[in-house]
């Protein structure tokens, strides 16, 4: 009886020993992704190779025994070395909070993928590479809103629903449009989304475009040049990035609008809905030029080479 009793103590011992926190003086935040498909075994072992448990025998004992095993939810988690196993248990169980994160206007691909990785609804580069699977890319059609997303939802399932809100929003505008003719109102409209601010400027925008296109005159759209610099990225490029020089507007990119005429290859933005209905219904305009007002964003325009550089100099724009 004493035996039993002496060994029943030492395993009960053990047991709260492999489930005490792995380190109590480390309270600082360890990065741990559950994936959908995740098991026990696959979830442990990670955790031990953390350094967040002291045990992966431990940890999947009270997990099985306490249910939570069976409950661990996709995620992307800050954990702690000195949360111990129950708390850790606790946590992968309950999941990650639902999260609201905005898409403004004008975002890139590359800059939706960081913001949701900021706010913790994907892995970094996780947006980035699922778009690299496709073909072709995903820019242009991810619709810019306000959405709330449930943590450890998978790069997947937020394209569906940011495609879902562009067929709603979009959708019924392109309606008896081809495919080609979707593809280019797509392009067309984040070339104005990057460069017009107000409504009837982006009208008068779209036609300068048009106009100049059906020309065979280059669009010199500085965004473009931005994008191929930027590698795809704008609002999370640095700004001193963001300068174009004499260089770079002589680099040879299907985005130099100033080397190429006609659309680039690709979208580069995700437009709002005014900028498409700008796009599908330009302003009829015989300008050609424009400029930006450097205090209120708005279009000053011109017909000739000559009314723009007096624009400029007007603005005090080089």
């Amino acid at each position: 009886m004493g035996t039993a009793l002496g060994l029943f103590f030492v395993f009960l011992a053990g047991g709260f020993l492999l489930l005490a926190p792995a380190d109590s003086a480390r309270t600082e935040a360890v990065p741990f992704a559950v994936s959908r498909g995740d098991g026990i075994k696959e979830i442990a072992g990670r955790l031990k190779g953390e350094g967040l448990i002291k045990s992966t025998i431990g940890f999947t004992i009270y997990s099985l025994i306490t249910g939570a095993a069976t409950g661990f939810k996709p995620g992307s988690y800050s954990l702690a070395k000195s949360m111990g196993v129950p708390a850790l248990a606790r946590t992968l169980e309950a999941g990650i909070p639902a999260i609201t994160v905005t898409i403004r206007e004008g975002m890139t691909l590359v800059d939706i993928g960081r913001a949701l990785a900021d706010a913790g609804i994907l892995r970094p580069l996780e947006l980035e590479e699922y778009d690299r699977s496709r073909n072709p890319s995903l820019e242009g059609y991810l619709f810019p809103d306000t959405y709330t997303f449930s943590g450890g939802i998978s790069a997947a399932s937020v394209v569906v629903a940011m495609r879902e809100n562009f067929d709603k929003n979009v959708g019924p505008l392109l309606t008896g449009l081809s495919e080609a003719d979707v593809r280019k109102a797509v392009i067309l409209a984040s070339l104005v989304e990057k460069e017009a601010l107000y409504p009837h400027d982006r009208l008068l925008a779209a036609g300068v475009f048009v106009h100049r296109l059906a020309i065979g005159m280059p669009l010199q759209v500085d965004a473009a040049n931005i994008y191929a610099k930027c590698k795809g990225a704008y609002m999370t490029c640095p700004r001193d990035d963001r300068e174009l020089t004499k260089a770079d507007l002589a680099a040879e990119s299907p985005y130099n609008l100033y080397l190429h005429a006609g659309l680039p290859p690709g979208p580069i933005a995700n437009a709002g809905k005014d900028a498409f209905e700008a796009a599908l219904h330009p302003e009829r305009t015989k300008d050609l030029y424009y400029i930006s007002n450097p205090k209120t964003g708005k279009l000053i325009f011109a017909e000739t080479l000559e009314g723009h550089n007096e624009n400029r100099a007007k603005y005090h724009i080089n």
